[in-house]
């Protein structure tokens, strides 16, 4: 009772707003109802495949483009500390997983680590969140199975074959015991040109996974399509 006074007194205080509109949210909700049935910000089925001229193609695929409002959230998400827009994005990725791949398919999460140090310095990693609540919502296991455990430059200016160079070893499995024989869902909050998410799969794959696809919640490249694709 105490409890329930106290989040109440909260939210006539300080009430939760939609991050789209700005206007008050019911304790239940993440984005305002007016918001989630907006088509610009209903979930779409983005693909592209990573590594297509190599033996071990990776699918990848998101609800939405990295641009727009959606760009904003990503940014308010990674670099502004809402880290409640995780469970927003989480809920729109679990959708385009549920759409492309055939149910109870992965056995685990997983997402593209950050160094240990600049997490320290954010406090937390946003592709971790994202994963974490991806899992929630279908329901299948996270792990952390990979680490960085080698410095590297920033991929925002490289081009293409510097973003692909600049990711080669950079990252090393972390549980192996849990990556041996699975199918793993990897999750990443931008795929951009997909460098990171192929090298991780990559390391993933070696490592004894049977299959790997990547899941993030923007991209910057792709073709939106509404085929299931029978990856696994």
């Amino acid at each position: 009772m105490k409890n329930s006074l106290f989040l109440w007194i909260l939210e006539v205080l300080f009430p939760r707003r939609c991050f789209f509109c700005g206007k008050s949210l019911r304790q239940e909700e993440i984005i305002c109802a007016e918001c989630e049935n907006n088509p610009q910000i209903q979930p779409k089925l983005y693909q592209k495949w990573l590594n297509k001229k190599e033996k071990n193609a990776v699918l990848s695929v998101a609800p939405y483009l990295y641009e727009g409002e959606l760009r904003r959230a990503i940014h308010a998400l990674k670099f502004y500390g809402r880290k409640d827009l995780a469970f927003f994005f989480g809920k729109q990725m679990a959708w385009t997983v549920n759409h492309v791949l055939p149910s109870e398919a992965a056995d685990v999460i997983t997402c593209v680590p950050m160094s240990s140090k600049k997490k320290r310095e954010r406090g937390y990693n946003q592709a971790e969140l994202l994963a974490q609540s991806v899992s929630r919502e279908l329901k299948i296991p996270y792990y952390p199975l990979l680490e960085k455990f080698r410095k590297n430059e920033s991929q925002h200016n490289l081009n293409m074959e510097e973003r692909k160079e600049n990711v080669q070893g950079v990252y090393r499995i972390y549980d192996a015991k849990r990556t041996i024989g699975k199918h793993v869902l990897l999750v990443d909050d931008v795929v951009t040109t997909g460098s990171t998410c192929a090298e991780c799969a990559q390391v993933l794959l070696e490592a004894g996974a049977v299959k790997v696809v990547c899941v993030s919640a923007t991209t910057v490249m792709g073709r939106s399509t509404v085929d299931k694709w029978n990856v696994f």
